[in-house]
């Protein structure tokens, strides 16, 4: 066998492994409590509708890439409704013309579990995101 017929070999034993060293693990799983500091000015509105924050002047929760969120709510029970809502800006206390927002889509915020207390989301991405939950 000659030397480059003997470095292709290795190549493409050694490949597979080469390449799941490529993709990336979970970011993990993390539970925001309803007492939490990501939560401090969530509440229900007048029409019913939890909110984890308000659309402005406050601080959204961190949607890492890959990363698993499960919100503990106030809504008392299972919600009909669980809208998400992105930005790539966390804070905009003292400028609230720096966050844009847009409505989560697809493998950015996959709802895992919706239950009476909680709401799980997963990003299956590689973007990091804030997320701002209403629910009803």
């Amino acid at each position: 066998m000659t030397a480059p017929h003997a470095m292709l070999i290795a190549l493409l034993v050694a490949l597979p492994a080469l390449l799941s060293g490529c993709t990336a693990e979970a970011a993990g799983s993390r539970t925001v409590a309803a007492d939490s500091d990501d939560l401090a000015m969530a509440g229900m509105t007048d029409g019913g509708l939890w909110q984890s924050a308000p659309w402005s002047d406050s601080a959204w929760m961190e949607l890492g890439a890959r990363a698993t969120v499960e919100v503990e709510h106030g809504l008392g029970s299972q919600p009909a409704s669980v809208l998400v809502y992105l930005s790539f800006v966390e804070d905009d206390r003292g400028d609230t013309s720096k966050r844009t927002s847009f409505p989560a889509a697809g493998d950015v915020a996959n709802l895992h579990a919706v239950t009476d207390t909680t709401v799980t989301i997963k990003n299956t991405t590689y973007g990091e995101f804030y997320m701002r939950l209403a629910l009803q």
